[in-house]
């Protein structure tokens, strides 16, 4: 592993004047994609990143693992947590949603959960994608299962599908998670393509990353790209760098950044604007529940799987999935319930650049339309039925949850409960849930502004520009109900296969 800090190094003679691969971006989906490049043996590929490479640790595993969810839950006591925009509609994509700008980027941050986008989803997907993930790639087996078997193979576990559990109506599965465990006191760490170098070190040709250095603008020649234009963050000294292929993997905000200005300059756009933005939707709730009522089932299941994630499927069909932990406090038991569900992209949810702000030219707007209004209210309905058959289990009276206000003015976020629930001062409020939303961006999973099919061609490869490629979820064309980290890592292997 091969990496230039711009902290004890600033010249720019660090970057190599003959560039393969230009990835830009440090974060899941360039790193597994400079992996797999490695791999198989392609030299000369180089992964920029605007953050340090001073801590490579998943947040669970460095010495402040004590911290981690509130390193999470709250970017504002993250230092690597860093916003580059302004929400045309608050609580949307304002507090509680930043970029984590350092090398491994949100590897470092997630909780390993890997499921695979829903078959109903992926039929607006290209149908040779969808078969490559589903069914067979390179005459093996399909993508998801590889890297889900590959990747679980690394954290010592298995995918027990055959589990099952019937709680309070509905039958679970315990979601498949690539996380493992680093030492005796609690400390564990998910899956980062940065786990690879750290544990095996035996890749034929190493990429050399470079932290430090921002990506300005994309270097466009004769409807091919040919490079990018850097910003070193130390001095700020401005320079191109030139490469055969440019790959972006900055995430979805800062991907969309770029080919919006590009798109723009090149005549291919009549506004720096790029709609189809989306993040999942998600509201839950969390209780703390006693002891002494719960049947043997839930005191047998604290027992052998605490923080365990059990998810199902929506039974009524609808595009979400139902998760839920379960854990004991000095309190009693502690149990938060959430659902996860798709929004649809549309115009509704856009990136735009206006060059005229000079202080924040990036600007964002996410709005809820009516399907996603109406998925909101089919989650409130599976979760009110999902207390009401716990309160039955624990024989206590049910009263619906109330969520005050609406999905958009919610008075109460997941990191408000979180904070109020982990306070030194907090006042237990037993069989009482405190329900809460996610503002779209807070869940940082937004995706689909450069959609397969669409702006790209089912190589990834920008429709109108030669040689520029991107990865992530800026190019789902539907995001799906589930968490997008294994379909970011099957689709960056995929790429990888595909540049040569």
């Amino acid at each position: 592993m091969n990496i230039i800090d711009i902290n004890s190094r600033r010249n720019k003679n660090d970057i190599p004047s003959r560039i393969n691969i230009l990835i830009l971006g440090a974060g899941m989906s360039g790193l597994e994609l400079a992996k797999h490049l490695s791999c198989r043996g392609i030299k000369d590929t180089v992964v920029i990143e605007a953050g340090p490479a001073d801590d490579c640790n998943h947040i669970n595993a460095s010495g402040e693992c004590d911290r981690a969810n509130e390193y999470w839950k709250n970017e504002d006591s993250d230092k690597y947590a860093y916003r580059s925009w302004h929400s045309l509609n608050e609580p949307h994509f304002a507090k509680g949603t930043c970029l984590r700008r350092r090398v491994g980027g949100r590897s470092l941050y997630w909780h390993g959960v890997i499921l695979p986008i829903e078959a109903e989803s992926l039929k607006y997907w290209p149908s040779n994608i969808v078969r490559d993930l589903t069914e067979g790639w390179l005459g093996g087996p399909s993508l998801y299962t590889q890297v889900q078997s590959e990747i679980l193979a690394w954290a010592g576990r298995s995918h027990e599908t055959d589990y099952s559990l019937q709680f309070s109506g509905f039958e679970f599965k315990i979601a498949p998670q690539v996380i493992r465990n680093i030492d005796s006191s609690g400390g564990w760490e998910s899956y980062s393509p940065l786990s690879y170098w750290k544990q095996d070190n035996q890749l034929k040709a190493d990429p050399k990353i470079i932290s430090g250095h921002e990506v300005i603008a994309l270097i466009i020649k004769n409807g091919h790209c040919i490079g990018a234009k850097l910003r070193n963050t130390q001095s700020n000294e401005i320079y191109p760098v030139f490469a055969d292929k440019c790959v972006l993997a900055l995430g979805t905000i800062e991907n969309t950044r770029l080919a919006a200005k590009t798109l723009y300059d090149s005549g291919l756009l009549i506004e720096e604007k790029v709609t189809g933005l989306v993040d999942h939707i998600v509201q839950g709730f969390n209780v703390t529940l006693e002891y002494c009522k719960l049947p043997n089932m839930l005191r047998e299941l604290i027992e052998h799987n605490t923080d365990t994630i059990f998810f199902c499927h929506s039974p009524s069909g609808e595009r979400f999935n139902l998760f839920f932990t379960i854990s004991q406090s000095e309190f009693g038991i502690e149990l938060e319930v959430w659902v996860m569900g798709e929004q649809i992209p549309s115009e509704q949810g856009y990136i735009y650049i206006d060059r005229n702000d000079e202080d924040m030219p990036l600007s964002i707007y996410s709005s809820l339309n009516n399907d996603d209004n109406a998925l909101i209210q089919k989650q409130q309905d599976e979760l009110n039925r999902f207390w009401h058959g716990i309160c039955e289990n624990i024989a206590i009276p049910f009263s619906p949850l109330a969520f005050e206000g609406g999905f958009t003015v919610h008075a109460r976020t997941m990191g408000d409960v979180y904070h109020e629930f982990h306070s030194s001062s907090r006042a237990v409020r037993v069989n009482k849930p405190a329900t809460w939303i996610s503002p779209l961006g807070t869940e940082n999973h937004e995706g689909c502004t450069l959609p397969l099919g669409k702006i790209l061609n089912e190589n990834h490869e920008f429709n109108h520009i030669k040689n520029l490629y991107a990865v992530g979820p800026s190019i789902f064309p539907r995001p799906g109900a589930a968490n997008p980290s294994l379909t970011t890592l099957a689709l960056s292997r995929r790429l990888a296969y595909i540049l040569n």
